[in-house]
């Protein structure tokens, strides 16, 4: 796992990592039964990528959020690379550091494990070719 895929940032005296990759959304599917991107729909349905960093609008999301389903996205989030975190030390996170702040780690994190959608697959493409009709022969005459 690259740093790259990973938010990392400090609380309760202690750096932290969290990140959604293949394992962990596979986990998330698992557990709830839904889709990851259902699970994490409320707080992408609020946070538009321009907003994380912005103070303002950081503010006026984490008003809106549901606090469990915060809580719950941070400790799935945690559990890679903290395997041995408990959910109410998710909670005491969000505490510490405030829920702007933790509604802008989580959905970071979530943008980090989304496809960017950057352009063609390497290789050649190779779509379907059409059917081509063979041409029909007249069936011979009895005769």
């Amino acid at each position: 796992m690259s740093a790259i895929d990973s938010q990392r940032f400090k609380a309760l005296e202690q750096e932290w990592e969290i990140r959604f990759d293949f394992n962990a959304i596979c986990e998330i599917e698992e557990r709830t039964g839904e889709k990851f991107m259902i699970v994490a729909a409320p707080l992408l349905a609020l946070v538009e990528i321009g907003e994380i960093g912005n103070e303002a609008s950081m503010l006026s999301i984490a008003q809106r959020v549901d606090f469990a389903n915060i809580r719950q996205l941070l400790f799935w989030a945690l559990e890679g690379a903290h395997p041995d975190v408990e959910i109410r030390t998710a909670g005491t996170i969000v505490q510490a550091i405030g829920l702007p702040r933790a509604v802008e780690v989580i959905a970071k994190a979530i943008a980090r494990a989304l496809p960017t959608g950057g352009g063609e697959p390497e290789g050649t493409p190779n779509p379907p070719k059409k059917a081509q009709r063979k041409p029909r022969r007249k069936a011979a005459k009895a005769g």
